[in-house]
């Protein structure tokens, strides 16, 4: 199947989209949005994990520092790692990266980031349904466009 997208953000949002209706998941529009910038940010090589340090020392660097740069790279790395990269969790506790990513975005103290926090293991299940979605696609070209 050729997958054709004006933008990164609208394949995400058609990816994310499907993932709600297949697996039939309720979450805030906002929500989301939030989930198909992360993964758009990823796609396209503006995000970057900075995994030089475990994210429970990058959570405790956080807690010690109120970093709320922080917070939010273990919030997003927990929650990418279990929905979108779950191989990577078996690897490690899904309970740590489940405690670690609510914690973080808890901590935030922002009304988008407590939803996140609140509806966390929707979003996990959503970014999942999408990863399925996604075997066996080749979304490089994702990357060029924004070069």
């Amino acid at each position: 199947m050729q997958l054709i997208f004006d933008t990164p953000e609208f394949f995400f949002y058609d990816l994310i989209t499907k993932s709600k209706r297949k697996h039939s998941i309720q979450t805030d529009d906002n929500i989301d949005a939030y989930l198909v910038s992360l993964l758009s940010t990823l796609a396209t090589g503006e995000y970057r994990f900075n995994m030089t340090d475990p994210l429970s020392i990058l959570y405790l660097q956080a807690c010690q520092t109120h970093d709320s740069s922080l917070y939010r790279v273990v919030g997003d790395s927990s929650l990418l790692f279990l929905g979108f990269f779950p191989s990577q969790s078996i690897k490690h506790s899904e309970s740590l990266y489940r405690n670690l990513g609510i914690s973080s975005y808890d901590a935030l103290q922002d009304r988008l980031f407590q939803k996140l926090a609140y509806d966390f293991d929707k979003a996990v299940q959503l970014l999942f349904g999408a990863q399925l979605l996604l075997e066996g696609e080749n979304i490089l070209p994702l990357r060029k466009r924004r070069c």
